[in-house]
């Protein structure tokens, strides 16, 4: 048996791959979170393992603009990055070796993958393509870790049946509460300073959703805002936060005074 660091050794389908990891129980069925090398990610979960689904409606293309901002968060973020799971179906046959008591649904212990085994990215697409582009640009983040939700079944109607449940019961985060608690972002901290310095922006943005709903007095979405400001001072990086934020401000308030029913709309 190989050990995970002897991996990078070996090409044999017979060989295995040795991850700690937690055992669990849903539906009847067991499944397992299981805390893998980031640099054995790649290896472990190639991209090309939908090809089987690819006809499949719940099937997500990685999506490159997305992949490359999560690779630039991860490389320029080395001591404050947050990455979540990655979920998977096993098409093949797995071994768990249980420490501690034994006979238990759930427990800790050694999850034994065999390297012949097919794995299909159920959730988490753009983040192992993600994951590879960091690790050129920071390969000694190889050394730490990554969460991989793991379940283990056969076929691809298993796999399609899994993927509509994940997508039938996700909770998209919104974009506008993100930039709302993000305090890395300058451009988001910008923008929430101009829902204050902004006349028309007071009391008028969505701080929520990223979407107005029909019902509602909002005009404009922090979101919304964000993504004009972030092209607006598009190459202005290197200059003073301050100098950046008075543009804003500047351009913003100048916008709302040649636009009348912004003002309309504000007015009681």
């Amino acid at each position: 048996m190989l050990t995970i660091h002897e991996l990078e050794l070996s090409e044999m389908p017979d060989f295995e791959i040795h991850l700690p990891a937690l055992r669990g129980i849903q539906a009847g069925r067991p499944f397992f979170i299981a805390l893998c090398p980031t640099k054995f990610i790649p290896r472990l979960i190639p991209l090309e393992s939908t090809r089987d689904l690819k006809n499949s409606p719940f099937v997500r293309e990685p999506d490159r603009n997305r992949s490359q901002e999560i690779s630039q968060y991860l490389a320029n973020n080395p001591a404050t990055y947050v990455l979540p799971a990655i979920t998977c179906l096993i098409d093949g046959e797995v071994h768990f070796s249980e420490s501690g008591s034994k006979g238990s649904a759930s427990g800790s212990g050694t999850l034994r993958v065999p390297l012949a085994a097919r794995i299909l990215i159920l959730d988490g697409m753009n983040r192992r393509a993600g994951i590879e582009a960091a690790l050129k640009l920071r390969p000694e983040m190889g050394h730490e870790t990554v969460p991989v939700l793991l379940f283990v079944d056969s076929g691809p109607s298993r796999a399609e049946q899994i993927l509509s449940d994940i997508r039938r019961n996700e909770s998209r985060s919104a974009r506008s509460q993100g930039i709302l608690c993000d305090a890395r972002d300058e451009t988001a901290r910008i923008t929430r300073e101009l829902t204050a310095r902004v006349e028309v922006f007071a009391d008028m943005t969505e701080t929520v959703r990223s979407t107005i709903s029909n019902r509602s007095f909002k005009l404009f979405t922090l979101s919304g805002i964000y993504h004009a400001t972030g092209i607006l001072l598009a190459g202005k990086q290197k200059e003073p936060y301050a100098d950046r934020l008075e543009l804003a401000v500047h351009f913003w308030s100048e916008v709302s005074r040649l636009i009348p029913d912004w003002r309309r709309a504000k007015a009681p």
